[in-house]
């Protein structure tokens, strides 16, 4: 997975500085739909397989992200980052990743998506009356593999979902 975030980190800082070369001819809410249009993407994309990364390879989106806001916004490199971000609304890359994930759980619980997905979930029944019963929690099935078995939907959505 490191390749893989490397090859988006490159693809997002060109965008990234394509844009920063015209940022003195275009105002904020211009610059803001170009870096929407061209470097979110690139964060966006299969996001749902980056959730359990370590954390120095969520650093590195963090990083254009981060990047990419001080470029909108025309902020220094030293200002605080989350306000930044608040006023853009835009999620931190890990709390976009989570969000892809209960996303693609709500509508895989409500029927908006192919069925593969849904019969991955399972409900949890417990096998008494619970006070949490009511919450149509999912259960966490066993995974055989170590390495990438635990980043499947099956076994992050209850995790991650509410």
């Amino acid at each position: 997975m490191a390749s893989h975030v490397d090859n988006i980190c490159k693809r997002a800082y060109l965008n990234i500085r394509n844009i920063g070369q015209i940022r003195q001819c275009i105002n904020a809410k211009t610059a803001a739909s170009l870096v929407h249009a061209c470097v979110l993407p690139h964060l966006d994309f299969c996001n749902g397989l980056l959730i359990g990364l370590p954390k120095y390879l969520l650093t590195k989106l963090l990083r254009v992200q981060n990047f990419a806001a001080r470029l909108v916004t025309k902020s220094k490199k030293f200002d605080h980052i989350t306000p930044i971000l608040r006023n853009l609304h835009w999620l931190k890359c890990n709390e976009r990743i989570q969000y892809k994930v209960m996303l693609i759980v709500f509508n895989a619980r409500h029927n908006q998506k192919p069925t593969y997905i849904s019969e991955l979930l399972e409900e949890y029944v417990p096998g008494r009356s619970l006070r949490s019963s009511w919450q149509s929690l999912l259960s966490v099935p066993s995974v055989r593999t170590a390495t990438f078995g635990g980043r499947s939907v099956a076994k992050v959505a209850p995790k991650v979902a509410p």
